[in-house]
């Protein structure tokens, strides 16, 4: 049994993953329950109060040796002051102190950041970027979130918003995001842009491509593109930002080489002078669980 623990919880607009670790970091125990995100704000924390105490039991360990707790959410986060802005996927949380409520509830230690930062710190702490200190993450999925990291810390921003890197313009006038603005990376390089794009979904464009003839040579074409699009994206962050990587994540992440190699040659076609053109583009490692590394990550600080 461990003397101390930590618990980290990643908030999904689907799910709540919570994990109780040791010390280093190492998961002892894990519980994944649907958010019931419907139900609105009061019963979601009742039931992330209910996951922190069932996975506790499950590692045979008290609240007493509870040391902190570090928690994910989607959409924007007042870090400072752990509270959860108005995310897209959760259903009336306007100005919810997460934070704070959570700390009163299970008495220790409770802090609050946005999911894409932490992924981005798990990737550092324990996965694909173990051992760089200037890193950004990015996640491309159904839409295209990240995580900068400077020095080993969160970059944050001056509100708190920073790492919004699917909502940079790449192709002005160019098809409408979610966001209400036109020609964002997430419109043209995510996964969802390219199921309208092209009608068939990436994992389609893996199988049509592993099967190969005429309906392979077009699906390598149609990633190739996508690649191209994300390449222009991750290099503009190694132009400005001269991060030492840059850890791609998210669904997408799962093409493999399908689509790193066209990426990594679309970064150097279009980085800038020595920032651009050494950066090195690496696969997140942490898969399913980097979201709730993180929050074990953050409550580890």
């Amino acid at each position: 049994m461990a003397k101390s623990a930590l618990v980290g919880v990643d908030l999904g607009g689907t799910k709540i993953y919570t994990a109780v670790a040791d010390l280093r970091g190492r998961i002892i125990s894990e519980v994944i329950v649907p958010t019931g995100a419907e139900r609105g704000p009061a019963a979601v924390i009742d039931e992330i109060v209910r996951s922190v105490d069932d996975a506790l039991c499950a590692a045979g360990i008290g609240r007493r040796a509870l040391k902190a707790v570090g928690a994910g959410a989607p959409g924007p986060v007042v870090f400072a002051r752990g509270l959860i802005a108005d995310p897209p996927n959760l259903p009336r949380w306007c100005n919810v102190p997460l934070g704070a409520i959570l700390e009163e509830r299970l008495g220790t230690t409770v802090l609050v950041d946005n999911d894409a930062n932490l992924a981005g710190l798990a990737e550092v702490r324990f996965g694909a970027a173990k051992g760089f200190r200037d890193v950004v993450y990015v996640t491309v999925s159904t839409g295209i979130g990240g995580g900068i990291i400077f020095g080993g810390e969160v970059f944050r921003g001056a509100d708190g918003a920073a790492g919004e890197v699917g909502h940079m313009t790449v192709l002005p006038g160019g098809p409408r995001c979610n966001c209400g603005n036109r020609g964002c990376l997430e419109a043209v390089a995510s996964g969802t842009a390219f199921r309208r794009l092209h009608g068939y979904t990436t994992k389609d464009a893996a199988e049509r491509i592993a099967r190969g003839g005429v309906s392979g040579r077009k699906a390598r074409r149609d990633i190739d593109e996508l690649a191209e699009w994300l390449g222009l994206g991750l290099a503009n962050l190694a132009n400005i930002l001269n991060p030492q990587v840059i850890v791609v994540g998210g669904g997408l992440s799962n093409l493999g080489p399908i689509l790193f190699v066209p990426l990594r040659k679309a970064v150097k076609k279009y980085g800038f002078s020595i920032a651009g053109r050494r950066v090195k583009v690496l696969r997140a490692k942490l898969g399913k669980r980097v979201g709730v590394m993180g929050a074990i990550a953050l409550a580890l600080e």
